[in-house]
């Protein structure tokens, strides 16, 4: 988990920003924790007619936002891949920096990291990190000091046949077929059953 800047109001928290939901603050991008580790009261809201339809006893009122950490809400960081604007490199946050830290240490510049525009999703409910590796080398997950990502775009256009994945091996593919489901089921990289809010 981790103390992040930035708010949401409370009526996103069951809305638009609830469990589960990625949200973006300022350069860096989180997912909310899942209701038991919040650190909240006894329930306080009562609707004896919905209690009863749903089996529970009371409902909790989420957290205000304000200056008491010990009732923020807890995030996690994801997607756990990035990259860095000035070398392009792509690889987890974790391999850049220190966890609280978002920004690129090998680069002079030290410029912030940008989070993955990519996220894997199943019907169920599941997310996941895009697998990179998997989809740069056709299905192999290769990994180490001979095959480091680079994240490139190729001329002006946002379409995803610019956008690149490259290898150090010498390995490229384009994400233009990314968001195909038989693509990804033929890479291994279908649902793994991740919940990264839990």
């Amino acid at each position: 988990m981790a103390n992040i800047k930035g708010s949401v109001r409370t009526s996103q928290l069951i809305t638009t920003y609830g469990v589960g939901s990625v949200i973006a603050i300022e350069d860096e991008s989180w997912t909310v924790a899942g209701l038991h580790l919040w650190n909240v009261g006894e329930p306080d809201i009562r609707e004896p007619r919905l209690e009863k339809e749903l089996r529970v006893s009371g409902f909790v009122r989420p957290p205000a936002t304000g200056d008491d950490e010990e009732h923020d809400v807890p995030v996690f960081r994801f997607p756990g891949w990035c990259y860095c604007p000035s070398c392009n490199r792509l690889d987890r946050h974790g391999q850049f920096c220190a966890r609280n830290d978002n920004h690129c240490e090998q680069c002079e510049e030290n410029p912030g990291l940008i989070p993955s525009r990519f996220v894997v999703a199943c019907p169920r409910g599941h997310l996941d990190d895009f697998p990179y590796s998997r989809w740069v080398h056709g299905g192999r997950d290769l990994r180490g000091v001979d095959h480091k990502l680079r994240f490139t775009t190729r001329g002006v256009s946002a379409a995803l046949r610019d956008v690149e994945i490259r290898c150090s091996c010498g390995a490229t593919e384009t994400m233009e077929h990314a968001f195909s489901a038989a693509m990804l089921a033929r890479i291994g990289g279908g649902c793994t059953g991740r919940r990264p809010w839990l």
